[in-house]
C-alpha cells in the first residue's frame, strides 16, 4: 500500500467511516477496528466501502442516461416525458 493509499484510509476514518484491519502476515479475516493504531508494518486497513450511487433519466420512450450527480440528472432532463430515479448499490458482506 503506498502513501496515498493510506491517507485515503486515514481521511476515511477522520470522515467517520469504519475502518476494518487485519494482521499483515497472516492474512484472514477483516475485522471492524474502532480505533486503529495506524501500524502499517503489522497491519492492514481498509476503508468500509460506500454504496455507489447514480441517478438515471428515464424517458418515456424507453431511453435512459446515467448521471453521476442528482443535480447533473435534473438538469439534463429534456422534457416533461421522463423522470429521475436514484439508484444505489447494494454492498454485500461486512466489508
Amino acid at each position: 500500500m503506498n502513501i496515498k493509499e493510506k491517507i485515503e484510509v486515514m481521511q476515511a476514518f477522520e470522515a467517520g467511516r469504519e475502518i476494518f484491519e487485519r494482521p499483515l502476515c497472516h492474512g484472514g479475516e477483516w475485522k471492524s477496528c474502532e480505533y486503529p493504531i495506524w501500524d502499517w508494518s503489522t497491519r492492514q486497513y481498509v476503508a468500509k466501502e460506500e454504496p455507489r450511487e447514480i441517478w438515471v433519466n428515464v424517458y418515456t420512450d424507453g431511453k435512459c442516461i446515467a448521471h453521476t450527480t442528482e443535480t447533473d440528472a435534473k438538469r439534463r432532463l429534456s422534457s416533461e416525458s421522463g423522470k429521475t430515479i436514484k439508484f444505489r448499490e447494494v454492498m454485500d458482506g461486512e466489508r
